[in-house]
């Protein structure tokens, strides 16, 4: 969990740096887990932070990072994950921090030895948070390097098959642009040629190529302005993106707040 010593003043110049760049989506803190706590006073913590059972620190609860960054004049959208490594949003509504500016996304990381793994998990806890507001699945993988965990949930954050009735997407990032072995852990090169590995990273460029780049519907309760800024320019470069993509035989790079690499997909 973040601290109150170090992650505020990280968040406060952060923000106040890229203030001026409506783009940079700001990830608060990758894969919280307060579970060490039990129940409700995980997600208490979560949320207020403080003094947490079970944790021998000063917690900065999600609130106090939000009012941070909106303290500097930031408008960014926040990207805010769950409890158990950002796989648990059960309860993910009723604890969300206030924003002012109601620029909050959610976020999710789904594998395949994940708890919440399979499509009525999906379903009961993740789709409800993404009626809501733009959701993100800011990881997803297989450790088996297989590709069938890979198509089963693509179809659910595609709307696709059983789960059309979605009516949007649901943004996606792949782990990991890394060229270790997939059985240590879930990587979709061999090369960074970006050759894909065997069934599981030629099952995400296969995903990634096939997937046209748009702009999923807008959430009825929320305008999410800063998601909308440059759209008409967006909108001109998507072909050209899209034969990049092709041209390169991969997605794109990202970077998250902690370092780590990993492939962009639609943005919500």
């Amino acid at each position: 969990m973040p601290n109150t010593d170090h992650s505020v003043p990280f968040w406060s110049q952060a923000a106040n740096h890229f203030k001026n760049m409506p783009n940079v989506i700001f990830d608060l803190f990758n894969e919280p887990y307060p579970d060490r706590t039990s129940g409700n006073d995980a997600w208490r913590c979560f949320r207020d932070g403080g003094s947490c059972p079970g944790i021998n620190f000063n917690v900065a609860g999600y609130q106090t990072l939000v009012n941070t960054v909106r303290n500097t004049g930031a408008k960014n959208v926040v990207m805010i994950g769950g409890l158990s490594y950002s796989n648990d949003l059960s309860q993910w509504l009723s604890y969300k921090p206030n924003d002012p500016l109601n620029q909050l996304a959610a976020s999710t990381h789904i594998y395949n030895f994940n708890y919440c793994s399979y499509g009525s998990c999906w379903e009961n806890q993740l789709f409800p948070v993404s009626k809501q507001v733009p959701l993100i699945v800011g990881e997803f993988g297989e450790n088996d390097c297989q590709g069938g965990f890979v198509n089963s949930l693509s179809q659910w954050f595609l709307g696709q098959g059983q789960y059309s009735y979605h009516g949007y997407r649901i943004s996606h990032l792949a782990w990991t642009w890394n060229t270790w072995d997939c059985k240590s852990g879930p990587a979709v090169i061999t090369n960074y040629d970006g050759t894909c590995t065997n069934n599981f990273g030629c099952t995400v460029k296969n995903l990634f190529e096939s997937t046209p780049i748009t702009f999923a519907k807008t959430h009825q309760s929320h305008s999410h302005p800063n998601l909308e800024t440059n759209k008409s320019k967006n909108q001109k470069d998507r072909k050209h993106e899209k034969d990049r993509i092709n041209n390169n035989n991969h997605g794109y790079n990202k970077t998250n707040g902690s370092g780590q690499n990993c492939t962009n997909s639609t943005t919500h």
